[in-house]
């Protein structure tokens, strides 16, 4: 058992070493200072986790919340035109520097595809379904954890128009159950609804509607 998790620990650390080599640098991710085959090495982050941080502080302002808003969703960008799909999108993968900038990490779960093809549509809703709880948590500062909803276990509903469950396991993960959170008067909150319903097919999408909704506040 211990040789085989080692084995699966040490093929997990080689894909995310392969997938920060194909990445490189961006002002989204937290910088790496040496990739070898036995580790990483990355920057620290004063403040934490984006969990730790919406539990310890106190609400900030929209301006502040349109940056990390919109830096979550151009660093999902970037990360997907480099023909990679994040998989683990969670809060305590997104870390506060003492910049107050936000920073993705953690790439243990990610998968590389192929460079000359199309990304792969279910994985990157999956990913752009993800986001939508990575920017409500933002909007709203309450933690929100999507797992509880996916593959099918919260309920399959959904609202008008939105994909139901199907065959594929990815395919729940955008059906808009009812006991998600109302997005009413939520900063972004079109923007997050389409998200979980699958109203984006890419995350350039999600980007465009980012820029048109928040405008001079991400600068």
């Amino acid at each position: 058992m211990t040789e085989a998790l080692n084995e699966l620990n040490s093929d997990s650390l080689h894909n995310e070493i392969a997938i920060y080599k194909r990445m490189g640098s961006h002002e989204g991710i937290l910088p790496v200072f040496q990739l070898s085959g036995q580790s990483i090495e990355m920057a620290y982050a004063k403040e934490g986790s984006l969990t730790q941080y919406i539990k310890n502080h106190r609400e900030p302002t929209d301006a502040l919340k349109a940056r990390w808003i919109g830096s979550v969703a151009f660093t999902i960008c970037y990360v997907h035109r480099c023909r990679i799909t994040v998989d683990d999108i969670a809060l305590r993968n997104f870390l506060i520097d003492d910049q107050l900038a936000i920073k993705l990490i953690d790439f243990g779960l990610s998968t590389l595809q192929h460079l000359d093809g199309m990304m792969e549509i279910l994985a990157t809703k999956a990913d752009i379904f993800r986001v939508g709880f990575i920017i409500y948590s933002i909007a709203t500062w309450k933690i929100y954890d999507y797992n509880k909803f996916e593959d099918g276990k919260e309920g399959s509903s959904s609202r008008e128009g939105g994909p139901v469950q199907g065959s594929s396991e990815h395919e729940t993960h955008w059906s808009r159950a009812e006991s998600l959170p109302s997005v009413d008067h939520c900063i972004c909150g079109n923007i997050i609804d389409k998200c979980w319903i699958g109203g984006y097919n890419n995350m350039d999408q999600v980007c465009d509607d980012v820029q048109r909704e928040l405008g001079t506040l991400l600068y």
